[in-house]
């Protein structure tokens, strides 16, 4: 493989190093390691530039003694990078099934320690662009777009109109706004002899505090779908159990809402619309809106 533009930022950062090797993760942008030091990311082929720009600007703002150390970032001709300290350690989904219960409770403790100092950082440094106070109207127009979409799919919509009518006020009305992580699933923890620390901040956002249970319910009731594809045979359901309890104990704030149930649900039913169109997949459509159709007696 080509590791030229790697080079050409190690020499503008004078880090000296021996190997580089690509990483074979990274959704989002391209990720290199550099000997054991050191990850490089840059922004994808495929992938939007905000989302780096969105890490490093966390980077940049953000302390927090559970991150990795940041090193640099800048640009080498029209590539733009960001250095991070390479922290020891494995995902936990790379080590879950390897744990005793004991470990695994202590583990979610520090999770929830993690998420709790992470939702009373300082959210001003995003872009008032990216600062909205009403959550009502930000679920009001996430509504409207997917009754555009699902109507151009040839869906009847009425009974996204009639929950946003007469459902979704008495529903999202409530808020707590706040920095939210927003991607907390078990291949962004890593373990290290006994502690844990958080990695990848690019889907960081403002938002009520209870949109953070979106990721969380979505990899508890699936984590086959999270874990990378060499953790994906060690994945038992059952060794998930008792996790959401936990949470909403050692983070009240995220579940302190009267229709809290209802709102998670709505969250999981519009990520899941977005990954239907996103395979364009309209069998998984039909199943979604039948199973929110009967969520809301509709």
């Amino acid at each position: 493989m080509d590791y030229s533009i790697i080079e050409k930022i190690l020499k503008q950062e004078n880090i000296k190093y021996t190997t580089i090797t690509k990483s074979n993760t990274g959704f989002t942008n391209q990720v290199f390691f550099i000997d054991d030091k050191y990850v490089i990311k840059l922004c994808g082929e495929h992938t939007k530039p905000k989302k780096l720009e969105n890490e490093i600007a966390f980077y940049n703002n953000v302390k927090l003694d559970c991150i990795p150390k940041y090193i640099a970032d800048g640009n080498v001709g029209n590539t733009r990078y960001l250095i991070i300290e390479k922290l020891k350690g494995h995902s936990l989904f790379n080590i879950w099934h390897t744990l005793d219960n004991t470990t695994r409770n202590n583990i979610v403790v520090k999770i929830c320690d993690i998420l709790n100092q992470f939702h009373s950082c300082d959210y001003r440094y995003l872009s008032s662009q990216l600062i909205d106070d009403n959550w009502l109207e930000i679920m009001y127009r996430r509504f409207d777009k997917n009754i555009d979409v699902l109507s151009k799919r040839g869906f009847d919509t009425q009974f996204m109109l009639d929950f946003k009518q007469h459902q979704s006020e008495n529903i999202f009305t409530q808020q707590k706004m706040c920095l939210i992580y927003n991607d907390a699933h078990f291949d962004n923890f890593i373990y290290n002899d006994g502690e844990v620390k958080l990695i990848d901040f690019d889907r960081v956002k403002y938002a009520s505090i209870d949109y953070e249970l979106l990721i969380i319910k979505q990899m508890l009731d699936n984590p086959m779908k999270f874990a990378g594809e060499e953790d994906e045979p060690n994945v038992k359901m059952a060794d998930y159990d008792g996790i959401y309890e936990t949470i909403k104990k050692l983070c009240p704030d995220m579940f302190n809402f009267k229709c809290i149930d209802d709102r998670v649900f709505v969250y999981q039913f519009l990520y899941n619309l977005g990954n239907a169109y996103e395979y364009d997949r309209n069998n998984w459509i039909e199943e979604e809106i039948a199973k929110f159709k009967n969520h809301f007696n509709l």
